[in-house]
């Protein structure tokens, strides 16, 4: 099976201006001024997987979106940041929309975490989903997208890897810092210890979702019982416990068989059901139709 999954490949609707694989051969690359009718390609209910980490920098309008089954509503102007291999779904955005993407690779990611990892706030910057931009520094954000789309429009500049990267690791210090200092950290400790049972329950299906269905094993991971697991998630996040793993596995089974080449037998396998027919059985009480009609809907 590995021999298979190495020849997985996901493709993607996006409007952009070059192929999804050509632009992760790179460390970075930018988008400037992305627009709605450039989304177009993300239908309303279509799982799109991001293969890389990206940073969306929402400059104008407001929108919402399920990002792991988590949703979100942003209004700018904020960033909004979405890890390799997460989910996107259901996206909605204003006609006013306009945003600049940004596209790391995992080792300029690596690279920069380990740079910067002796900064204070940079744990906060790794785990915030979604946070606003104080007007003072607008025009900081402004002025450092607009000279990353110049860096790469430039076709003399040499080395633009390293450029990329220690411009990034200058605009953190000098601004990304400052701008999440200044997020009420009362708010963030408040919000942080009333949802911190589901926020580490989700952290753990994300990680095992493809192995571990049941919700003993996650119980037991987080030393609680299955119904005060069940009943706190529940209370927390407003769907059970059992359902949000259910949903982790239909997701990712949709991304695979809307945008991948594997057939069903293959996806099953890689889902870690005993056959095709149970991956079958499972698949289709959750949503009302069989993996092959969802592929060729």
């Amino acid at each position: 099976m590995e021999g298979e999954n190495e020849k997985l490949r996901l493709q993607y609707s996006l409007d952009l201006p070059k192929p999804v694989y050509e632009i992760l051969e790179n460390d970075f690359w930018v988008l400037e001024n992305v627009l709605p009718f450039m989304l177009t390609g993300i239908e309303e209910g279509e799982p799109l997987k991001f293969s890389a980490s990206t940073s969306i920098y929402v400059r104008s309008g407001r929108g919402r979106a399920e990002i792991n089954l988590r949703s979100y509503e942003f209004v700018a102007p904020c960033i909004v940041n979405i890890r390799a291999g997460e989910i996107l779904v259901n996206m909605e955005i204003s006609d006013d929309f306009a945003g600049s993407f940004m596209v790391f690779s995992e080792g300029f990611s690596t690279q920069l975490v380990t740079l910067l990892g002796g900064v204070t706030h940079l744990w906060k910057y790794r785990n915030l989903r979604l946070f606003k931009i104080p007007g003072e520094l607008i025009g900081e954000f402004n002025a450092f997208y607009d000279l990353m789309n110049r860096i790469q429009q430039n076709p003399k500049l040499q080395n633009k890897d390293r450029i990329y990267f220690h411009q990034t690791a200058a605009f953190f210090y000098m601004t990304v810092a400052r701008c999440i200092s200044m997020e009420s950290e009362s708010e963030q400790d408040e919000a942080k210890e009333s949802n911190w049972l589901s926020d580490r329950f989700l952290i753990l299906v994300q990680k095992y979702y493809k192995k571990e269905r049941f919700l003993k094993f996650y119980a037991d991971k987080l030393n609680v019982s299955t119904k005060y697991l069940s009943k706190t998630v529940k209370q927390q996040t407003g769907v059970s416990a059992a359902e949000l793993i259910t949903r982790h596995v239909i997701l990712e089974a949709k991304v695979l068989l809307k945008s991948s080449n594997l057939n069903v037998q293959q996806i099953s396998v890689l889902l870690n059901f005993q056959s095709q027919s149970l991956f079958g059985k499972y698949f289709k009480t959750a949503t009302g139709i069989s993996p092959k009609d969802f592929r060729n809907s």
